[in-house]
C-alpha cells in the first residue's frame, strides 16, 4: 500500500512539473520560437522586460539561446511558472545584457554529452552576434518550423499563382479551346512551385511570415476580382481587367505579406486579429446593400455591384481598425464588453437614423441597424484601445443603459401627445429611449471611472481626460480630515483627480 501511495504522489508530482513547464512554454509563445522538442533548460533575466532563455534539443542534444523583450505582466508570469516548476533563474550583470536594440535571436551551442573549447567560445561570441546578427548564420535556422512553414507557403502561393495566371487570364481572355484551359494550369503550377520556392528559400519563415504571406494576397485578388466588376457593367470587360490587375497585384502582395510578417514577428496572433476584421467588415460590406432597398428584386444588378465595391472598402476598414485592437496584449477583463456596449449603442443610433428618414419596412431598419453596430464597434476598438476597465465598469455600464431607456421611456409615456401624426410619434418613442440608453450610459460610465483592474490603473497626465468626472449627485466619499478618516458628501459637478 505504502508503494502504491508513493507512486500515486510520484504521479501527481510528475504532473504538476509537466503542468508548470506548460505554463512556461505558453507564456513565452510568440516572443520566441519554441519547437516542440525543445525544453526549457534555464531563464536569464537581464533587465525588468529582457529575458535570456537557454533550450535543449531533446532529440538531438543541442543547446540554443534565445534574447527577447516582454512586457513586465508577462515576465511576472513567467517568472511566477518557472518558480513553480522549479526552473533555474539567474539574474546577469548590468554589463551582460545583449543589444536591447535586436529581435530575438537564436545561437546554437555545442551537444550536451560533447562539450569542448570549441563550445565556450561560441557561448563567448552571443554578444558580438546580437550586435551583428546577420554575419555567417543561415537564415533559416532561426526558427525551428521554418521548414514546415515555407512548404506551406510554397503549397498555397502555388494554387493561388495557378488560378491567377493560368486560369482567370486564359477564361477572361476568350479562350475556349479544351486542351488549351487544361494545359494552361498543367504548365503554370510547376513554373509556380518552382519560383516561389526560389524566392523562399533563404528567406526566415516564421508563422507570422506564413500567416502575413497567406492573408494579403488572398486579400489582393479578391479586391483586384471585385473592384472591376463593381464599376463595369460588362462582366467580361470587368473580368478580363479583373485577371490583369490580379496578376499586377498578387506579387505585390506576397511581398507586402512578407513585411507584415517581420513588422509582427513576435506576435503572429495579430495577423490573425486582421483575417478576422477584414473577413467580419468585408462580410458586412456585402451583405447590407440588400438592405438598403426596400424592393430589392427591382435592383439586382445594382446591388451586386455595390455589394462588391462596398465589401472591399469595407475589408481595408478592417485591415487597419485590426491595428487598435490588443489582440497580444494583456486586455482587461472589460474591454471586450466595452466595445460590445459601443455596438449596441452604434445600432440604437442607426434605428434613430431609420425612424428620422421615416422607413416603412423592415429592410431600411435592420440595414441602418448593422451599419450603426459596426460604426458603434470600430469606435469602441478605438476607444478601448488602451483601457483597463474591469468587468464591473462594463457591466454596470449595460445597467446604465437599460436604466436610461427606462427612464427615457417613462419620461415619454408622461408627456404622450395623442394628437401628433404617425411619424412623429415614431421619432418621439425612439429618441426618448435611445437617447436615454445613450446618456444613461455616459453617465454610469463616468461614475465608475475608478474601476480598473487591480495592479493595471492608467497613468494620468494633466492632459488625460480620465481624470475627470461628472458626479450628477451627492455622494458620500472617504476623506482625511485632522488626521482622522470620516466621511463627506462630495458636491454634484464636474470634478478632476491629480
Amino acid at each position: 500500500m505504502r508503494y502504491a501511495r508513493l507512486s500515486i504522489a510520484f504521479l501527481c508530482l510528475s504532473t504538476l512539473s509537466a503542468w508548470a513547464a506548460d505554463g512556461v512554454r505558453q507564456a513565452l509563445r510568440g516572443a520566441i520560437p519554441i519547437s516542440s522538442s525543445d525544453s526549457i533548460a534555464s531563464l536569464t533575466r537581464y533587465s525588468a522586460t529582457r529575458l535570456g532563455v537557454t533550450l535543449v534539443d531533446e532529440e538531438s542534444g543541442k543547446k540554443s539561446r534565445q534574447w527577447t523583450d516582454l512586457s513586465p505582466e508577462t515576465m511576472q508570469t513567467v517568472l511566477e511558472a518557472a518558480s513553480v516548476e522549479g526552473l533555474a533563474v539567474t539574474v546577469a550583470d548590468p554589463g551582460e545584457e545583449p543589444a536591447a536594440s535586436s529581435p530575438s535571436r537564436v545561437v546554437r551551442t555545442a551537444s550536451v554529452a560533447s562539450a569542448s573549447p570549441r563550445s565556450s567560445s561560441i557561448q563567448r561570441s552571443h554578444r558580438s552576434y546580437a550586435r551583428a546578427p546577420d554575419e555567417s548564420e543561415d537564415r533559416r535556422s532561426r526558427d525551428p518550423d521554418a521548414a514546415h512553414n515555407r512548404l506551406v507557403h510554397v503549397s498555397y502561393q502555388t494554387l493561388l499563382s495557378t488560378y491567377i495566371y493560368g486560369i482567370a487570364i486564359p477564361v477572361a481572355f476568350g479562350v475556349d479551346n479544351p486542351r488549351l484551359l487544361i494545359a494552361s494550369p498543367l504548365v503554370v503550377a510547376p513554373l509556380a512551385f518552382g519560383t516561389h520556392l526560389w524566392f523562399s528559400r533563404n528567406l526566415d519563415f516564421t508563422e507570422s511570415h506564413l500567416k502575413g504571406t497567406i492573408y494579403m494576397p488572398t486579400l489582393a485578388t479578391y479586391a483586384a476580382t471585385a473592384l472591376p466588376l463593381a464599376f463595369t457593367r460588362d462582366f467580361k470587360s470587368g473580368y478580363q481587367l479583373a485577371s490583369l490587375m490580379g496578376a499586377v497585384a498578387y506579387p505585390l502582395s506576397v511581398w507586402y505579406g512578407y513585411q507584415l510578417g517581420e513588422t509582427y514577428r513576435s506576435h503572429p496572433e495579430q495577423i490573425d486579429a486582421k483575417w478576422k476584421f477584414a473577413l467580419g467588415y468585408a462580410f458586412v460590406g456585402f451583405v447590407t446593400p440588400t438592405l438598403y432597398f426596400e424592393h430589392p428584386s427591382d435592383h439586382s444588378n445594382d446591388i451586386l455591384r455595390v455589394s462588391l465595391a462596398q465589401s472591399v472598402g469595407m475589408a481595408a476598414v478592417g485591415h487597419f481598425v485590426a491595428d487598435y485592437y490588443p489582440a497580444y496584449s494583456d486586455m482587461s477583463s472589460g474591454v471586450m464588453w466595452g466595445m460590445f456596449s459601443h455596438a449596441l449603442l452604434g445600432a440604437m443610433g442607426g434605428m434613430e437614423l431609420a425612424a428620422l428618414y421615416d422607413a416603412s419596412s423592415l429592410r431600411p431598419w435592420l440595414g441602418a441597424t448593422v451599419i450603426g453596430a459596426t460604426a458603434g464597434f470600430t469606435e469602441g476598438v478605438f476607444f478601448f484601445q488602451d483601457s483597463h476597465d474591469s468587468f464591473d465598469r462594463a457591466r454596470y455600464g449595460l445597467l446604465g443603459m437599460a436604466g436610461g431607456a427606462m427612464v427615457g421611456t417613462g419620461l415619454e409615456l408622461i408627456f404622450y401627445d395623442s394628437k401628433a401624426s404617425a411619424y412623429e410619434q415614431k421619432v418621439a418613442w425612439s429618441s426618448a429611449l435611445i437617447g436615454g440608453a445613450w446618456l444613461g450610459y455616459a453617465a454610469v460610465y463616468l461614475l465608475t471611472s475608478n474601476m480598473t483592474e487591480s495592479g493595471r490603473a492608467r497613468t494620468e497626465t494633466p492632459a488625460d481626460p480620465s481624470a475627470w468626472a461628472f458626479n450628477p449627485l451627492p455622494t458620500l466619499e472617504p476623506a482625511i480630515s485632522r488626521g482622522e478618516l470620516e466621511m463627506r458628501l462630495k458636491i454634484p459637478g464636474f470634478s478632476r483627480h491629480f
